[in-house]
């Protein structure tokens, strides 16, 4: 990652023996691409929906998960 540019490791000022690794702004650029993608496909998953059914789904998604737990 850091060799592609998307990560920096930058040296933390308190102990000489870590690093820090930071985003850089090419890697902060494609995560705010990534971010709006979904946003778009996720806009396009509930257009025809209604509130009461997305509110449905989101109870049977939460019983699956509980499910999945056990």
């Amino acid at each position: 990652m850091e060799k592609n540019g998307l990560i920096e490791r930058k040296a933390v000022c308190t102990d000489a023996r870590l690093k820090k690794i930071v985003l850089t702004n090419k890697s902060l650029e494609i995560k705010n691409s990534i971010d709006e993608e979904v946003k778009k496909v996720e806009k396009n998953l509930k257009k025809d929906l209604t509130e009461e059914e997305l509110k449905e789904f989101r109870r049977v998604l939460q019983k699956m998960s509980k499910n999945l737990e056990n």
